[in-house]
């Protein structure tokens, strides 16, 4: 219920520091402990090459995971701007970016995810814009729950405690 409840409230957040606003939402963390006590950690990503953020990118996951060792975290939010493509099977070629952000087909979204570890609720809204004004967001997914262990990427599965965590 606490996870629901998370993204309930980002949902809010996004709606009002986005709609009518050419501000971007910079990449955070909601870290929360048993307590339900929140820590937030933002982490803008840097650089000028993909290289270069993909390295800031993995050093923010070896932070946060400290900081989830620290403040003993059982919960946490994870909330981005980004980029998504979508495509059916027969669309995927060879010579066919599959990388969103080289994709001349790309969206632009927010994701967020949340988890205690053994549940991941995750949501996403497509940006709509109006030059640098964000007119609409359009739901993509809401309250998406997935087992924890089908997610790969570098901020999920922070919590892990065993020797499989990728940072």
């Amino acid at each position: 219920m606490r996870l629901h409840s998370m993204l309930d409230s980002i949902n809010l957040f996004v709606h009002n520091a986005l709609i009518g606003s050419s501000r971007e939402l910079p990449p955070m963390f909601d870290l929360r402990d048993a307590e339900n006590n929140s820590t937030i950690v933002v982490t803008p990503f840097i650089g000028e090459t993909d290289e270069e953020v993909n390295r800031n990118k993995d050093f923010t996951a070896f932070l946060v995971r400290k900081k989830i060792i620290e403040h003993k975290i059982t919960h946490y939010l994870y909330l981005s701007e980004g980029w998504a493509i979508i495509r059916n099977r027969d669309q995927y070629k060879p010579g066919i970016s599959t990388t969103p952000s080289n994709s001349a087909d790309r969206i632009e979204v927010v994701i967020s995810f949340a988890t205690d570890g053994a549940t991941y609720l995750s949501s996403s809204w497509e940006i709509k814009r109006n030059g640098p004004v964000c007119i609409a967001l359009i739901p993509r997914e809401i309250k998406l729950e997935r087992p924890p262990d089908t997610h790969k990427g570098r901020f999920d599965n922070l919590l892990r405690t065993d020797d499989k965590h990728p940072s």
